[in-house]
């Protein structure tokens, strides 16, 4: 058995054994089926679920999201991996990666925090399709962007966490049933600031198409425009 393997199993094993009260949160909350049942606002009711916040190494090992969600129900808990499409777990909407595809490419399993634009989704992650599944971060070199002129639009990012996550990832939308996803690139974003011309003219001034679609560039400007809100 490789080393490879070998780590990437005992992160597995480790994963299942390991939740301490610390990263473990038991709470009531709610979750829906599908993204109809999203916007129109159709949830089912859940008592004390689990939310486990998983390690940078065990999402390194054993691939996916921050976040697990579970009653400690064999049943309950495969329909929430595979099936359900959101939880709103504590004032904050959680979605299921599980299925979701970007040019053909799987994005990865688990749930992670999301934002509302209107009826529509918006969630971050590494870009992915068939031809390139790899952080962003390392090839546009985001965090260069995060010191120019967008920078200064980080509206009070306090969480350095974010924004090291973003600084690594693309943004996508949700606003259908298929599990296709819509990458927010140069196109969607010239739409997104029509009405707000002083930062579409802003982000125009990035240099490259890479640090255009990177979510340290794109997310600042549309909680500016007041699209999405943390």
């Amino acid at each position: 058995m490789s080393a490879i393997l070998l780590l990437s199993l005992t992160a597995m094993a480790q994963e299942k054994n390991d939740e301490s009260s610390s990263n473990v949160i038991v709470k009531d909350a709610r979750y829906c089926m599908s993204y109809e049942e999203y916007v129109n606002d159709q949830w089912k009711t859940v008592e004390q679920l689990r939310r486990v916040t998983r390690t940078e190494s065990q999402m390194k090992w054993s691939g996916g999201t921050l976040y697990r969600f579970n009653k400690m129900d064999k049943v309950f808990d495969k329909m929430l991996k595979k099936e359900a499409f959101a939880i709103d777990f504590n004032d904050t909407l959680y979605v299921n990666f599980y299925g979701l595809k970007h040019k053909g490419a799987l994005l990865g399993t688990g749930y992670d925090k999301c934002y509302r634009m209107g009826k529509k989704i918006v969630i971050t992650d590494r870009y992915v399709s068939k031809k390139k599944n790899m952080a962003i971060g390392a090839l546009a070199g985001a965090s260069g962007v995060f010191a120019g002129a967008i920078g200064g639009l980080a509206v009070g990012l306090a969480d350095y966490g974010l924004q090291a996550k973003w600084e690594k990832e693309v943004c996508y939308i949700i606003d259908n049933d298929t599990k296709k996803i819509t990458l927010i690139d140069q196109e969607m974003m010239s739409t997104l600031l029509a009405d707000h011309p002083d930062l579409l003219s802003q982000y125009n001034q990035v240099e490259s198409k890479k640090k255009k679609r990177s979510a340290i560039t794109v997310m600042p400007l549309l909680i500016k425009a007041g699209l999405i809100k943390l």
